[in-house]
């Protein structure tokens, strides 16, 4: 399995939807998902996801266990996030990530 989805799926699992609008999605964390401390380095998280070309920003709020991301709906429709969430159509996720990575390293060095 690509280690992209792999990630994905671990992550997912333990978010639930809050509220979602074009453009914000704000999800509930819960607090297991420190278990995956040693896979995936979560302290970085979401300085990962704020390099994601479309993902404008990133907040963590971590006394009520949410996030709240804001993103350039063109580039990850609204399904997306509920397709994340419900751990479905990983593979058409991973791969619509890996074709932003690549034109924004495309675009970077014209």
């Amino acid at each position: 399995m690509d280690s992209n989805i792999e990630i994905l799926k671990q992550v997912a699992d333990y978010c639930s939807l809050i509220h979602s609008t074009p453009g914000r999605i704000r999800v509930r964390v819960s607090p297991k998902i420190k278990e995956l401390q040693n896979e995936v380095n979560l302290h970085k998280l979401d300085e990962i996801i704020e390099k994601i070309e479309g993902i404008h920003s990133v907040k963590f709020n971590k006394m009520v266990g949410s996030i709240t991301i804001l993103y350039d709906n063109h580039k990850f429709p609204q399904e997306i996030w509920h397709d994340l969430l419900n751990g479905i159509n990983l593979e058409s996720i991973s791969q619509k990530i890996n074709q932003i990575k690549k034109e924004y390293h495309a675009n970077k060095f014209k």
